[in-house]
Order: structure tokens, then C-alpha cells, then sequence
């Protein structure tokens, strides 16, 4: 009896152990941090291990909340070191409409949810379960048929696009305004993506080493440039040294940049898949997006629009002005 005794009373201290640990992870600091980029809500997990990300880490890991034109911040939400395997940062914009008629449908907005994982191989389990588990699974790839990403799916006819760049991964969905098809949304959604992308792999703790080219011009170098599959990508200043005037035009609405080298120029639109030229508009292999206050442009075909011949052999990219 007595031995019974002794085996009941530490079966229930064992329940008591497990159910006070599981109380432990289930609590929370929460608390609002006021920020240049708006008030960040946070909830903190109390007794889990933590991934190693500060709330400034995750916010460089995201666009900032003016960065889209035509779109205000509506919200941006952080829950540190869930069960000490995933933090989640989830950031709403609304469009600048919605400031007049508050949020009424319809709703025109960009929603983007990063799952920030313990290391690649979670990230990898993370994906796999966001766009296969469930009765509507993604399909393979984007849309437009560009790689985004180490992998990507997305949902079409619904403008959602779900990507993963080292231990992230994210699920990017927007609505615009003015849309004349289906495909203009998730055309906007692709050129947020690969504005993302290029924000994961250029963070020191993302896990992800971008392929870099030296940039040359008349054989002096001058700095790097990101490859996004072949694709040379740089900030648009790049070009100042080749001879390239620029002038840039940003407000709530639209964030535009007017380069010019001589008679011939070229204006480009942040997010937007093509540029305007002297001789007409271009179709571009990869959109402009904004990084640190400067817009990205797929840099080979912005400079020859210009007069300026590029030569691309290797991780080496020379720009040859005429």
C-alpha cells in the first residue's frame, strides 16, 4: 500500500512539473514599442529559449512602413521565440483611400507574414506545411514564371505568393486598386516578393549568402552588385559614375526616380515592372523596389536604355559608357 502511495504521489508531481511548464510557455510579456516606423506590438514568450533576433533585426528584414507608395502602415505585430522555435513578424498596409472611408470593403491592402525559424532545416519543414498541408495547396514556382526565392508557390487566382530565403519564410498577398486584371494583383505581389528577397538575403541572420558581381567601370571597380539568378540588381546611384543625372520624386503616392544621361533618359516606378524611356516603355526582367532609401533597378537594362553598354562575364559586370 505504502509503495502505492509513494507511485501515486509522484505520477502527480510529474503531471504537476508538465503542466507547470506548460503554463510557463504559454506566458507572455507583451508590450507596445513606439518606433519611427509607427507603434511595433510585441509579445514576448517567457521561459523559451530565444532565436537571437532583436525587434530591430526583424523590422530590416521587412519594407519599412512608408516605403509603399499609395499604402499606409495599418499595423505591424512581433511575437518573439514561440515554443523557442519561431518568431513571427505580420505588417498590414491599407490603401491611402482607406484614411477617408476607414476600412470598408472594399479593402484594397498588402498583408506579409514572416515565419523566422530556428534554422533552414525548420524553415524548410515550415514551407513545405504552409503550401501542401490544407485542401488548397500552392502551386509550384510564381506566377510569371521567375524564381523567387530557394522556394516559392503561390495561389493564383488569388494574388498570394508564399516564398522562403534561408530560415525565413513568407506569405505575401495584396489587393490594389484600379487593377485591370487578375494578373495586375499578383504582378504586384511577385514585385513585393522579390523586393523581400532581396531584403532576406542581404540580412546578416537570415542564413543565406547572395551571389555577388564586382561592378567595373572603364576598369576601375566600383563596388558590389546582387545577382538575383543572373540578374544584376544595384541601387540606381550605381550609375552616377558613368554619367547618369538623377532626380528623385517621392510623396504618400508615388516614389519616382528620373535619370538622364544626355539626351536620353529614363523614369522608373517603385514596384512596377517596366520602365519609361525616349523611345517608349520597356518591359523590365525584374521590378524596382526600394532598400535603405534608394530604389533597385535591374541595372543592365536601365544603363544601355541610357546609352551605356554593359558587358557581364562571370561575377564581373563592366560598364562601358559611349
Amino acid at each position: 500500500m505504502g509503495r502505492n502511495v509513494l507511485m501515486f504521489i509522484v505520477v502527480v508531481l510529474c503531471l504537476n512539473a508538465i503542466i507547470c511548464e506548460q503554463k510557463v510557455y504559454e506566458r507572455y510579456n507583451e508590450y507596445v514599442l513606439t518606433t519611427s516606423q509607427g507603434d511595433i506590438k510585441v509579445s514576448e514568450a517567457i521561459g523559451t529559449p530565444s532565436l537571437g533576433f532583436s525587434v530591430d533585426d526583424l523590422l530590416e528584414m521587412i519594407f519599412h512602413s512608408d516605403e509603399i507608395p499609395g499604402f499606409y502602415c495599418f499595423g505591424t505585430n512581433i511575437r518573439l521565440n514561440i515554443d523557442g522555435i519561431l518568431t513571427l513578424l505580420t505588417r498590414v498596409w491599407l490603401h491611402e483611400e482607406h484614411k477617408i472611408r476607414g476600412p470598408k470593403s472594399p479593402f484594397y491592402e498588402i498583408f506579409i507574414e514572416l515565419y523566422v525559424c530556428r534554422n533552414t532545416f525548420e524553415a524548410r519543414k515550415r514551407f513545405y506545411s504552409l503550401t501542401r498541408s490544407g485542401e488548397m495547396k500552392a502551386k509550384e514556382g510564381s506566377f510569371s514564371g521567375i524564381p523567387i526565392g530557394e522556394e516559392c508557390g503561390h495561389y493564383f487566382p488569388l494574388s498570394t505568393v508564399k516564398l522562403r530565403v534561408g530560415r525565413v519564410v513568407a506569405h505575401v498577398s495584396s489587393t490594389i486598386k484600379d487593377a485591370q486584371s487578375l494578373e495586375d494583383h499578383i504582378y504586384f505581389t511577385e514585385a513585393l516578393c522579390i523586393g523581400l528577397e532581396y531584403l532576406l538575403q542581404n540580412h546578416p541572420k537570415v542564413g543565406f549568402l547572395p551571389s555577388k558581381a564586382r561592378l567595373m567601370l572603364v576598369g576601375q571597380p566600383k563596388g558590389e552588385v546582387v545577382l538575383l539568378r543572373d540578374v544584376a540588381v544595384g541601387a540606381w546611384s550605381l550609375l552616377k559614375n558613368a554619367g547618369v543625372q538623377g532626380a528623385e520624386a517621392r510623396d504618400e503616392k508615388e516614389w519616382i526616380v528620373h535619370l538622364s544621361r544626355g539626351e536620353r533618359w529614363v523614369k522608373v516606378k517603385a514596384f512596377s515592372w517596366e520602365m519609361e524611356t525616349d523611345k517608349g516603355k520597356i518591359k523590365l526582367e525584374r521590378p524596382v523596389f526600394p532598400y535603405k532609401g534608394e530604389l533597385i533597378v535591374p541595372l543592365r537594362q536601365v544603363a544601355e536604355a541610357l546609352g551605356i553598354s554593359v558587358q557581364q562575364k562571370g561575377q564581373t559586370i563592366a560598364l562601358l559608357p559611349k
